[in-house]
């Protein structure tokens, strides 16, 4: 069975687990990371570009993965919003609008490609 692909906007949904515990997440791509990159690049750029002080980055490391993957941004009531890095085989679409996490991602696209990360460092 062929991986779901998302593009910049696209509402996503997937259940995050940590601990024992299990939590529903939904939100909206607002970067795509290709194959074998890491996500930092599109973070650094977007604390440059996107008024970081507007949401913050739940990153805590891992190696870049195999396939494409995705930063997703969730909002949850009260809260700021929050960028995740999550399992895309964990990812799916969601149709319609999303009540807790009905935010839009940054107005810049980050599809980054290798020569944008070797700029980076």
């Amino acid at each position: 069975m062929a991986r779901q692909q998302f593009k910049v906007g696209d509402s996503v949904e997937w259940v995050s687990t940590h601990g024992g515990s299990s939590i529903q997440m939904d939100g909206k791509v607002c970067a795509v990371i290709p194959m074998g990159q890491p996500p930092k690049p599109v973070y650094q750029a977007m604390q440059q570009t996107a008024q970081p002080e507007l949401w913050k980055f739940s990153y805590h490391g891992g190696e870049p993965r195999g396939h494409e993957s995705y930063l997703v941004m969730v909002r949850k009531a009260g809260k700021t919003p929050t960028v995740y890095w999550p399992v895309a085989a964990k990812l799916s679409a969601v149709k319609g609008v999303i009540s807790a996490s009905n935010v839009e991602p940054p107005k810049e696209v980050f599809e980054i490609t290798p020569k944008s990360i070797r700029d980076t460092y």
